[in-house]
């Protein structure tokens, strides 16, 4: 179960995603207004536990990591096709 605070970070990933924007844990720290980077770390942590997000590509350098959120629309988060060997 998702609980408000997780909610709030599912919300604002979602809408950072539909313009093509991947915050950093201290960047949607400071746009969420709750707790600290550690703090949006551990509830990424749960998000991932729960299913919410499927997948994490770190990021390195000034490249933020990306969330695989399980009800985003976006092209980042939709699931790629799997491609099949022919026998």
């Amino acid at each position: 179960m998702v609980t408000r605070r997780q909610r709030e970070i599912l919300d604002l990933l979602t809408r950072c995603h539909a313009v093509d924007f991947h915050p950093s844990p201290a960047h949607l720290s400071r746009l969420v207004g709750i707790g600290g980077e550690k703090a949006i770390r551990s509830e990424l942590g749960r998000l991932i536990m729960e299913g919410e997000v499927n997948g994490v590509e770190a990021g390195s350098g000034n490249t933020p990591a990306r969330y695989r959120l399980k009800g985003c629309p976006c092209p980042w988060c939709k699931p790629s096709p799997t491609l099949v060997a022919e026998p």
